[in-house]
This record gives C-alpha cells, sequence and structure tokens, in this order.
C-alpha cells in the first residue's frame, strides 16, 4: 500500500490502544508480518517510523478473528463447546446450505 497525501494514519501507539494491547505486541505483530505498515522517511534528526492505514488494521483485525476463530475449532475435544458451537452456528443459520 502506498502513502496518499491526506490519508488518515495511525501511529503504534495508536494501533496499542485499540485493541488493548502493548507498543511492544504491535511492533511483534509487524516483525510477524500480520500487521502491514507503512514506513516513514527519517528527516534529520527524526528516525523513520511505521504508520498504519485504516485499511491495514482493518485487514489486521480480521486476520485476528480468523485465527481466533481456528484457534477454537481446533478445541472440540470438549464435547460442550462441540455442542455450544452448534448451537451457534444453527442460531446464525449456517447449518442450512445456500439457496441459488
Amino acid at each position: 500500500m502506498k502513502f496518499k497525501i491526506g490519508m488518515k494514519t495511525f501511529t503504534k501507539q495508536e494501533v496499542a490502544e485499540i485493541f488493548h494491547t502493548t507498543v511492544r505486541t504491535v511492533e511483534r505483530w509487524v516483525e510477524s508480518g500480520d500487521l502491514k505498515g507503512i514506513r516513514t522517511a527519517g528527516t534529520g534528526n527524526e528516525r523513520s517510523t511505521i504508520v498504519f492505514s485504516e485499511a491495514q488494521i482493518e485487514d489486521f483485525a480480521e486476520l485476528r478473528r480468523m485465527k481466533n476463530f481456528l484457534q477454537s475449532l481446533s478445541d472440540f475435544s470438549d464435547d460442550a463447546k462441540l455442542a455450544e458451537w452448534t448451537r451457534l452456528a444453527r442460531l446464525a443459520g449456517l447449518d442450512k446450505p445456500d439457496n441459488p
């Protein structure tokens, strides 16, 4: 993603606040490649930094939701959890085939 003039961006601190975590955790997400950012050029005594667009934050939030969902699926050794997932799927209509 390229930086566009006027694009709303967020700092690591702001992203940490959005996800209720620490700046170090945001840095780990960037290092792992899960969270994409835009590196800004440093000028003079200023070091370069990374900022994040709304789209990048939304993509990362979706990735986290998917990872959490897949993690929860792997924990079906507990019959009660499987029953609860089945109940929620029925409530959401996910147990019915798509009708064209």
